[in-house]
C-alpha cells in the first residue's frame, strides 16, 4: 500500500482578499472609459448644432468616422477596467506601466488644450476658432481628468501586482477553483 492514496492536497485557512488597490484601479478606468464615450456624445451632439446653425461650419469640424478613434479607447477602458473589478484580468503589472506611460502626454495635450482655452477667453482674438473658449476649457479639464485617472490607476495596478498574484494563486487552489472578491458573506 503506498502513501500517495493518503496525500491531502494543500488547501488555503483562509482566501486571500481581492486587493482594493486593484478594483478601485478598474473603477477609475470604468469611469475613465465612460467620461470619453461621454466626451464623444458632446463631440457629436456639437457637430450636429454646429450644422444646424452653419452647414458649411459642422462639415468642416467634424466627420462622424473620426469619432471612432477617441470611442474605441473608451470601450477598451471599460473592458479593461471591467476585469480589474472582476478578477478576470491575468496580472497587473504591465497595465499599471502602460497607463501610467499614457497618463503622462495626456496630461500634456490636456493642459495645452486648457491653457489654450483660457487664452482665448481672455486674451485672444474673438472669432478666430469654430471653437467657443468654454469648448476648448472643457475638453482640456476632461483630458486632465482621463490623464490623472490613467496615472493613478496605473500606480495601483503596479502596486497592487503582487497581492493581486496572491490572490489568483489563492483562487486557483480554492476547492472548485472558487472566487473571493472580498465581498462578506452573511
Amino acid at each position: 500500500m503506498t502513501n500517495e492514496a493518503h496525500e491531502v492536497q494543500p488547501t488555503p485557512t483562509a482566501p486571500a482578499v481581492y486587493p482594493k488597490q486593484v478594483r478601485a484601479a478598474g473603477l477609475i478606468l470604468v469611469v475613465q472609459g465612460g467620461l470619453v464615450l461621454l466626451a464623444v456624445v458632446g463631440i457629436m451632439a456639437w457637430s450636429v448644432w454646429l450644422e444646424v446653425k452653419n452647414p458649411a461650419m459642422g462639415a468642416v469640424c467634424c466627420d462622424w468616422w473620426l469619432l471612432l478613434f477617441p470611442a474605441l479607447p473608451g470601450y477598451l477602458l471599460l473592458r479593461v477596467g471591467q476585469s480589474f473589478m472582476t478578477g478576470a484580468a491575468k496580472g497587473t503589472a504591465a497595465f499599471g506601466v502602460l497607463f501610467f506611460i499614457l497618463g503622462v502626454p495626456v496630461g500634456l495635450v490636456a493642459t495645452l488644450f486648457f491653457v489654450r482655452g483660457l487664452w482665448d477667453l481672455f486674451v485672444g482674438i474673438r472669432g478666430m476658432s469654430p471653437i467657443p473658449p468654454w469648448g476648448v476649457i472643457l475638453g482640456g479639464s476632461i483630458g486632465l481628468l482621463v490623464a490623472l485617472g490613467l496615472a493613478g490607476s496605473g500606480v495601483m495596478l503596479f502596486a497592487g501586482r503582487r497581492p493581486y498574484r496572491a490572490w489568483k494563486q489563492a483562487a486557483r487552489l480554492m476547492p472548485g477553483g472558487g472566487v473571493d472578491l472580498g465581498r462578506q458573506k452573511q
